[in-house]
């Protein structure tokens, strides 16, 4: 997946940054989940990019999905803050 790198982190900050725009990713994230539906990493990656164009509540749906199947590790808890943040879970 091209568009996407591992960032160097401190702690609280966003570990990944796109090398190109969030609505492109996107768009290859939904193309990487007609081919592996389901696949939990594809979730989280359609989450973040949603996220990232401002598509706060569809990005909530695909963190949520994601934590469905995922409930531990860097991403999860990424999301996890994320649904809190946001109101989506107290």
């Amino acid at each position: 997946m091209k568009s996407l790198k591992k960032k160097e982190t401190s702690g609280s900050v966003h570990p990944y940054q796109f090398s190109k725009s969030y609505a492109p990713a996107y768009e290859d994230f939904k193309t990487y989940d007609k081919i592996l539906p389901g696949n939990p990493n594809v979730i989280f990656y359609q989450g973040l990019s949603l996220e990232g164009i401002g598509r706060v509540s569809e990005s909530a749906d695909k963190y949520y999905r994601y934590l469905n199947i995922v409930n531990q590790g860097e991403k999860a808890e990424y999301a996890y803050q994320r649904l809190i943040k946001w109101g989506h879970i107290k």
